[in-house]
């Protein structure tokens, strides 16, 4: 399924997005929506907002988790 993924803009940014992501988004996005281009660069760029949602507070978690880990 790899190279199915069709950016809608040609420029650089699309090109590196296509290049570094397609081989995730073909195998595991584009298969659960339907084949569609769209819904499954949203649901990636989704994925990346959740993500960068969560990551002060699991940096924050390991932290205080090493810490407690050295304290023992």
């Amino acid at each position: 399924m790899s190279g199915t993924f069709v950016s809608e803009k040609n420029d650089a940014v699309s090109v590196c997005f296509y290049d570094l992501f397609i081989p995730q988004i073909d195998n595991n996005i584009l298969p659960a929506v339907g084949n569609d281009n769209k819904r499954a660069k949203k649901r990636y760029l989704a994925n990346i907002r959740l993500a960068q949602a969560f990551h002060p507070v699991i940096s924050q978690f390991e932290v205080v988790l090493r810490n407690c880990i050295n304290n023992n």
